[in-house]
C-alpha cells in the first residue's frame, strides 16, 4: 500500500514514456506491461538472438551467447539476419577463433537458410506464438503473403488462437520495421519452405498427444510425420485431441483422456494411421 507519511511534497507524478527510451519505436501496452515492439531494439537484441537461433527456429548449432555478444561488440552483427552475411575472416579476428572453428561455424550457419514455414513465423518472436501456434496459422495462411494481409478478423475466426495472440500477430505484421526485417531475411537468402496442406490429406483436421516412449521412432519424428499428414500434433491434454497415442511407460495422461471420452490408440495402430 502507499506510505503517505513517507512524502516529502516534493515528489514528481511519473508518466509512462510513449516511446521506447533506447530505440525512439512507439511503445504499446499489453495488460498492466509496457513494450517496445521493435524487433531490432538494442535493449531487447539479445534474447532476441538467443530466440532466433534456437532448436524450434533456426536451429543453429554451434552459435553462442558468449560468441553472439563479441560478434555484436565488434560492430559485426545488428540483428539475426546479419548472421547469414558472417564471412570466415570475421570471426578469426576475434580471440579463440582459428581457421577451422570459424569455417564450422559459418558452415552451420549458411545451413540454416531453408527453414520450414512455421518455424520461421517463431522465429519472428511475435509476442504470444509459441511453435504450436505457428503450425495452427499455416492452415489458415499457408504463405507469409497471406499472413501478413490477415486482417484482425481473419485471425480471431482461428478456433485454437485467441483474441490478444490474434492482436499480436495483427500488430507485428502492421509494424513498418518488422517487415523490413522479413525483407531483410530475404534478402541474405532465407528461403521458407511451405507445407503442403489439403483437407485431402489422410489426417487433416485431426490432432494428436502422445504419450509414453514408441519403439519404431522419437516422439518428434511421429510429431512431425502427425503434421506431415495435415494433422496437428500437441504438448498437453485437452477435450479438443482426438487421439492420444500411447507408447511404453506412459504418464498420467490415460486415465485423463479416458474421462475426457478421448480415443485412446497404441504405437501399433497409429503407424496404420501414417502409412
Amino acid at each position: 500500500k502507499p506510505l503517505k507519511e513517507l512524502r516529502t511534497g516534493k515528489e514528481k507524478i511519473f508518466r509512462m514514456p510513449s516511446h521506447c527510451p533506447v530505440c525512439g519505436e512507439k511503445v504499446v501496452k499489453k495488460g498492466a506491461i509496457f513494450y517496445c515492439l521493435n524487433p531490432g531494439c538494442p535493449a531487447k537484441n539479445e534474447k532476441y538472438f538467443l530466440h532466433f537461433i534456437s532448436q524450434n527456429a533456426f536451429d543453429i548449432v554451434g552459435l553462442s551467447e558468449k560468441t553472439i555478444n563479441r560478434l555484436r561488440d565488434e560492430g559485426l552483427i545488428q540483428d539475426p539476419a546479419d548472421l547469414f552475411l558472417l564471412k570466415k575472416d570475421d570471426l578469426i579476428i576475434l580471440e579463440r577463433f582459428g581457421e577451422k572453428s570459424s569455417e564450422k561455424l559459418i558452415k552451420s550457419i549458411q545451413s540454416r537458410k531453408k527453414i520450414n514455414f512455421p518455424n520461421f513465423i517463431f522465429a519472428l518472436g511475435i509476442k504470444h506464438v509459441g511453435i504450436q501456434t505457428a503450425k495452427e496459422l499455416i492452415k489458415y495462411f499457408p504463405t507469409l503473403e497471406k499472413l501478413k494481409k490477415a486482417t484482425l478478423e481473419d485471425l480471431l475466426k482461428i478456433k485454437n488462437i485467441g483474441p490478444e495472440t490474434s492482436r499480436s500477430i495483427f500488430e507485428f505484421f502492421q509494424n513498418k520495421r518488422n517487415l523490413k526485417f522479413i525483407e531483410k531475411l530475404k534478402k541474405v537468402g532465407i528461403e521458407i519452405i511451405y507445407p503442403l496442406i489439403s483437407e485431402k490429406m489422410p489426417l487433416a483436421g485431426k490432432t494428436f498427444l502422445f504419450t509414453g516412449a514408441l519403439k519404431t521412432l522419437s516422439r518428434k519424428e511421429a510429431q512431425r510425420k502427425v503434421e506431415e499428414l495435415g494433422g496437428r500434433s500437441v504438448e498437453s491434454l485437452s477435450k479438443k485431441i482426438d487421439f492420444l497415442v500411447v507408447g511404453e511407460n506412459p504418464g498420467s495422461k490415460i486415465k485423463k483422456a479416458k474421462e475426457a471420452g478421448i480415443k485412446i490408440i497404441n504405437e501399433e495402430e497409429f503407424l496404420k494411421m501414417i502409412k
